[in-house]
């Protein structure tokens, strides 16, 4: 399994406790040299320049990444390419078409800019894969409050309680708009803060054709 975009390696060092033989990928040196630090397999730089070997992973994970790439059509191409047949990529990207977006506008965390060069709504996420040539099997949005909350609310309302960790407020707010985000989805199924994205290197299987007797 490769993690693209792994920073220190949390995410990584989970999954190898469940039994993945991980690696993980990132820009950050300082990052990256906390993650070695773990004991973690962890590489520089970007997918592309990497060569990995075509079909070498089961799995790819890719985290709040693709936001931050100008195309991101060729990492998901590159993705598909060094993924084994069948194997599977997996996309965490912040929803333009969230509530929290709707709630706070320009503030909202999921924007961002410029670190984001844009943000997918479902529609847009499922087209980019396929454009790379991969098949998606689930799209769809998912809830989330504390880390969007907090921040959208110090950017909204400069003075809102500073501070590195959550304060109780905010701590109150988030799940308060998580619960709300996620009664939400049952009737507006793209609200939720991040859109989930899974698909496999395999195109789909073409509908054998009826044949007439």
């Amino acid at each position: 399994m490769l993690e693209v975009g792994c920073g220190a390696g949390e995410t990584l060092a989970r999954l190898q406790d469940y039994g993945w033989q991980a690696e993980g990928l990132d820009f950050d040196p300082g990052a990256v040299e906390r993650a070695r630090s773990r004991g973690l397999k962890v590489h520089q730089g970007d997918l592309v320049s990497q060569k990995f070997p075509s079909g070498h992973f089961d799995a790819v994970v890719l985290s709040h990444v693709i936001e931050h790439v100008p195309d991101p059509v060729e990492l998901l191409s590159e993705c598909k390419r060094v993924l084994h047949p069948g194997g599977h990529l997996v996309i965490y990207t912040p929803n333009a078409d969230s509530l929290g977006h709707r709630l706070f506008g320009r503030d909202w965390r999921g924007l961002e800019p410029p670190r984001h060069f844009q943000i997918f709504t479902l529609r847009s996420l499922r087209h980019t894969a396929q454009a790379a040539g991969l098949s998606v099997r689930t799209c769809k949005t998912v809830p989330r409050g504390q880390g969007i909350v907090q921040e959208s609310l110090r950017m909204k309302f400069p003075g809102f309680p500073a501070g590195n960790g959550l304060s109780v407020l905010e701590r109150i707010l988030g799940e308060a708009f998580e619960l709300l985000e996620s009664i939400l989805l049952i009737i507006q199924p793209n609200a939720g803060e991040e859109a989930l994205l899974i698909a496999t290197s395999e195109p789909d299987r073409p509908k054998h054709p009826l044949v007439s007797t």
